[in-house]
């Protein structure tokens, strides 16, 4: 239950702070996607199980405080936690470059699910979605990876979850 609590908690802080992220901070008309990156390490660090409750809670949370579709990132972020939990056994999760490649390609992935979910019938090519909008997102999460990890890892350790 402790590591449940945790969870939501550092969920509730990472949103208020990429809300914050979006209105302040871009770079190339982008902003990284700090739940994703939450999603990413719960699954990794602690298993599927607080994997999933993360992407469910940041899931609800992050469509709530979106104009998206309804329940879209529930969804999104739901597969991607399973994902990363079958791929888990192939990460070596202590090392820096492992984390920025798993961070780019999960990102990827969801700004891929998120296009063909939103945009594929609107008219609005792929091409012009993945330079613009998909590539600076992904490189900046990817680049906010390791020292985002980094802190959760030594709170985790902190609250000895």
């Amino acid at each position: 239950m402790k590591r449940f609590i945790f969870i939501f908690v550092v969920i509730i802080i990472f949103l208020f702070a990429q809300i914050f992220l979006s209105t302040q901070f871009y770079f190339l008309k982008s902003k990284p996607d700090i739940l994703l990156l939450l999603v990413i390490f719960f699954t990794i660090y602690f298993g599927l199980i607080e994997g999933i409750f993360c992407a469910m809670a940041a899931g609800v949370l992050k469509d709530a405080f979106s104009l998206n579709t309804i329940g879209m990132n529930l969804l999104i972020f739901i597969c991607l936690a399973l994902i990363i939990a079958y791929l888990k056994k192939l990460i070596y999760r202590e090392t820096i470059f492992m984390i920025f490649i798993t961070t780019l390609l999960v990102n990827l992935l969801s700004g891929l699910l998120v296009y063909f979910i939103n945009f594929f019938d609107k008219g609005i090519t792929l091409e012009a979605v993945l330079l613009f909008v998909i590539l600076p997102e992904v490189i900046l999460t990817a680049f906010l990876s390791p020292p985002v990890f980094f802190c959760l890892k030594k709170c985790a350790l902190k609250f000895s979850m």
